[in-house]
């Protein structure tokens, strides 16, 4: 406990920095080693104070940081997070933080015991090695990082890199400043596009970034707890380089907008007026957020700038639309999955009219024992007498034959719902009283509730679903009828009734009803609900 306390207020303080904080004065450079090819710079104390973050909880940061770490993380100054680069990309990252209070501080608390002091008494080393290695740099600087460079900053020497130029040039005034100088990693980027993965064909020219940016720099002012605006700046190498980039990320912007929208749009019905609309919201959010993102020729820079309207409103309208998305794409499965249903039971009907009665719940053998499913049976009034004709129906669904056909299920039993290439939920039902009970098919007469008030097939949960040759399905529970069924989609399940019809039943149907739509003949009038 003692250890992820230490851990966490280290976090905080490295991670105040990066969710807020004031118009900055100039930051203080001279510990920030030439080595160094990105910074985070922020300023706790004064994020803290903002009136827009008003309620967030500064007396618990100011009690926890002085229990913890024996300091008061509300009197941080300022922070800077540094990444440093020795010629390589290091996994985890060579990383340092400095530190500056607006009061003296004093290490302490439970940290005390995570460290012992050098002999210089500045430096102070963890007994975890997870920790990073600690400097007074002064009574209200505190440096911190792995050992090597944490000695660099402690040199404090006058330095000059890409990193501190892009600083000097552009003062952090931001509550957030993010500063990368690629053109010092550049051989090293290009090496990991070199060894990535292949991109898929319209993206590939992303892997071109490395050969073209030469700086990135983003930037975050919180306006209120609500309200944000960011901004990020790209620059090239020169102004052939800044076009290519707008080109690559302009491009790149919209494959991912047709792909997101493609993606969106899947599965919804152009011919169903909501699912439609859906459509055409779809395409108005895209093309709102595709165009808040559009870069901005500065020079030799490119720069997006999205304000609250901008960079929160498109996250606002694509949490509202997801589940309009979702709610067009259940409606498509579900009518999809109906329409397969309705597929099944006209299938059982032509075999009614062939055989004079529903076929039995399975191809059983000689002596009664069941081997491959009805579905097999029904493959003919399916379409699929090819696929019968392969099956050998003396033999068990997993025989050594009959289970290399597995994997040819026909799409009729495939519910969209349901992401499996052997198994299918559409299950008959079975036990006492059912229409399919024993190893005979019943007539139409033995349906004496009626065919518009008996189901013949339900559509079962999701682990339920058996492979679709197999001899099993849904058997009546007399205690509880709902048992297995309704749980697959929002509110209920499909049923195909023995007049060919299909009707969604809620879930909270009367069981003793649903009892009596499963059976043919309880002598309870009902109708479906």
């Amino acid at each position: 406990m003692q250890r992820f306390l230490t851990l966490a207020m280290l976090a905080l303080l490295g991670g105040t920095a990066t969710t807020a904080a004031l118009a900055q004065p100039a930051v203080t450079t001279q510990y920030i080693p030439s080595r160094a090819y990105a910074a985070v710079i922020g300023r706790p104390e004064a994020i803290l104070q903002k009136e827009a973050l008003d309620l967030l909880p500064r007396e618990i940061f100011s009690a926890a940081g002085l229990q913890t770490l024996g300091l008061d993380p509300t009197k941080i100054e300022q922070i800077t997070g540094i990444i440093a680069t020795d010629g390589a990309l290091t996994d985890p990252p060579q990383a340092g933080m400095i530190v500056r209070f607006t009061a003296p501080y004093a290490l302490g608390g439970n940290l005390a015991a995570q460290y012992d002091a050098d002999a210089d008494g500045k430096t102070l080393r963890p007994r975890d090695p997870s920790l990073p290695v600690l400097y007074k740099m002064s009574d209200t600087v505190l440096l911190g990082g792995t050992t090597d460079l944490v000695q660099e900053m402690a040199q404090a020497r006058p330095a000059d890199s890409a990193l501190l130029r892009m600083i000097t040039a552009q003062p952090p005034r931001s509550d957030i400043t993010v500063y990368a100088a690629l053109e010092m990693i550049q051989p090293q980027l290009q090496a990991l596009v070199q060894d990535a993965p292949p991109l898929p064909g319209p993206f590939q020219p992303l892997l071109e970034l490395p050969d073209h940016l030469k700086s990135l720099m983003m930037i975050a002012n919180v306006k209120a707890m609500n309200e944000i605006q960011l901004g990020v700046q790209l620059t090239g190498y020169n102004a052939a380089s800044t076009d290519r980039l707008a080109e690559i990320l302009t491009g790149s912007m919209a494959i991912g907008k047709e792909m997101a929208v493609n993606q969106a749009k899947m599965d919804l019905d152009p011919a169903d007026p909501i699912q439609n609309a859906t459509a055409a919201y779809v395409d108005r959010v895209a093309d709102a957020i595709e165009k808040s993102l559009q870069p901005q020729r500065r020079g030799d820079s490119l720069v997006v700038m999205m304000n609250n309207s901008a960079a929160v409103a498109p996250g606002v309208m694509v949490a509202l639309l997801l589940p309009a998305v979702q709610a067009a794409r259940e409606a498509a499965r579900r009518s999809q999955s109906s329409n397969n249903l309705k597929q099944i039971v006209l299938a059982m009907h032509n075999y009614l009219d062939s055989h004079k009665a529903f076929p039995a719940a399975a191809i059983y053998s000689a002596d009664g024992k069941p081997l491959l499913s009805w579905r097999v049976a029904m493959l003919p009034y399916l379409e699929e007498n090819a696929l019968y004709e392969q099956f050998h129906l003396d033999e068990p669904w997993d025989s050594e034959h009959n289970i290399k056909l597995l994997d040819q299920m026909p799409e009729t039993y495939r519910n969209p719902n349901l992401e499996l290439t052997t198994k299918t939920n559409y299950l008959a039902v079975t036990g006492a009283g059912a229409v399919f009970e024993g190893t005979k098919g019943r007539s139409i007469q033995e349906i004496t509730d009626g065919t518009s008030t008996t189901i013949l097939v339900v559509e079962a949960n999701a682990d339920q679903a058996v492979e679709w040759t197999k001899p099993a399905d849904y058997t009546i529970d007399p205690e509880n009828s709902m048992q297995n069924l309704g749980d697959l989609r929002d509110g209920g399940f499909l049923a195909a009734f023995a007049d060919g019809s299909v009707h969604f039943l809620q879930q909270t149907i009367d069981r003793k009803m649903l009892g009596r739509l499963l059976t043919r003949n309880d002598g309870w009038p009902t109708q479906v609900p």
